[in-house]
């Protein structure tokens, strides 16, 4: 998230504004004006309406070159993609001792 707010402050956004439209389109919530922000092409500008210590303000923000990490979770109403970045291989395993007999305890079950 930290990137998030990163770019939210070079936009203008500080932490207690609460957006209430993004290029004329009033936002109902969070999930709605990340896609706003995602469809919005880079280095296109955006409008933002926002209340900020009770006083509408319009702050004009331009759209960053995203990414790829930023775009790592996607929603579309009813499913989540994730995209992740390739794992590095694994390191060889150190091989198995064997456990002794006494550290395996059987139980009898008498009747």
């Amino acid at each position: 998230m930290r990137g998030r707010r990163q770019s939210g402050s070079k936009a203008g956004l500080k932490p207690a504004d609460v957006v209430l439209e993004y290029n004329g389109e009033r936002v109902q919530g969070g999930e709605q004006f990340v896609r706003l922000v995602r469809e919005t092409p880079p280095g296109h500008a955006a409008s933002l309406l926002v209340v900020r210590n009770g006083a509408n303000q319009t702050l004009t923000a331009t759209i960053a070159q995203r990414h790829p990490a930023a775009q790592a979770i996607e929603f579309d109403g009813d499913n989540f993609a994730m995209a992740m970045p390739p794992m590095p291989p694994m390191p060889p395993m150190p091989p198995m001792q064997p456990i002794p007999a006494s550290a395996c305890p059987i139980f009898r079950v008498r009747s």
